[in-house]
């Protein structure tokens, strides 16, 4: 069951903030201001350290996988993972501190990238997301009948064509 996108940002933006303050009134009730405090401004602390070795571990996996002539997708999903949370690192509260540190965690952020994966899918299969392409990928390789095109200075005129204006003849 999918929830309409009107439901998914009011308890984005209303929901979330109240529980947040709820739970944060609480634990100031139960400890102390000092407290909660500090454990807002130690786990963002540790949010950023996370986030900092995490994104470049991610970094360098992505260029290892380009160096090899591989399209880096799973490493491209795991940096949107990031970015997802270290936003929810970045708001405070502890809710959304206890979900930016589980999408900076390898294996949680495995079934994160998995089921993006399949949501992509069924968005691209259904036709809710468009895929288009602008020539080739430097991923793959040209065909056997497809003709090779090399940079050069300049290139022959068709007979008969107009001359170019930018020709220097």
């Amino acid at each position: 069951m999918r929830l309409p996108i009107g439901t998914i940002l009011l308890l984005l933006f209303i929901a979330l903030p109240l529980a947040e303050l709820a739970l944060l009134v609480w634990l100031t009730l139960a400890t102390s201001i000092w407290f909660t405090l500090a454990v807002v401004l130690v786990t963002a602390m540790l949010g950023a350290t996370m986030l900092r070795r995490q994104g470049l571990g991610v970094w360098l996996a992505a260029n290892r996988e380009i160096a090899a002539g591989r399209f880096p997708a799973d490493q491209l999903l795991d940096g949107i993972i990031l970015l997802m949370g270290g936003a929810f690192l970045l708001t405070p509260g502890l809710i959304t501190d206890c979900l930016g540190t589980l999408a900076l965690l390898p294996p949680s952020r495995a079934v994160i990238r998995l089921s993006l994966k399949r949501w992509l899918a069924g968005a691209i299969a259904s036709g809710t997301i468009r895929v288009a392409t602008v020539g080739g990928s430097p991923f793959t390789q040209p065909k056997a009948d497809q003709p090779e095109f090399v940079e050069g200075d300049r290139a022959e005129q068709w007979p008969g064509a107009a001359p170019s204006p930018f020709d220097r003849r």
